[in-house]
């Protein structure tokens, strides 16, 4: 199959969406992958054994626990912080369905386009946005 092929299908099967790649530099096998496949498993259980090695070692020193402790308390609190510093009573934008057809990639759900703690303040930031964007 050519390029100009692979690109008709994939535009028959996808849309103006669709994309395709040839990594030309790239030369592989069935044999390399499966290769690569058993040297990734043999790092990843190597790499978990050390882990839990140090995570034995380090549990037993008690000043850790107290710092565990204290920064899943402070993470909490954070967490907490950041919701209502990003937290606005209104927001305005438009809903976007994943097959539109519009010019950004896919995205579901709700796009805000301004925030404020009321409707005037929302419209205002709109309007600036528009202008600064312009």
């Amino acid at each position: 199959m050519t390029r100009e092929q692979a690109l008709k299908r994939a535009i028959a099967k996808w849309g103006k969406r669709a994309l395709i790649a040839c990594h030309e530099r790239v030369f592989s096998s069935p044999e390399k992958r499966a290769q690569a496949q058993a040297d990734a498993n043999t790092f990843r259980h190597r790499i978990n054994a050390i882990d839990a090695e140090i995570k034995a070692i380090v549990d037993a020193i008690p000043a850790v626990q107290a710092l565990r402790t204290e920064r899943a308390t402070l993470a909490a609190r954070l967490k907490t912080a950041v919701t209502i510093r990003e937290s606005y009573r209104f927001e305005i934008g438009f809903s976007r369905d994943a097959m539109a057809d519009d010019d950004v990639g896919g995205a579901v759900g709700f796009h805000v386009e301004a925030q404020g703690d009321t409707w005037e303040e929302c419209f205002a930031k709109l309007v600036t946005d528009r202008l600064v964007k312009s």
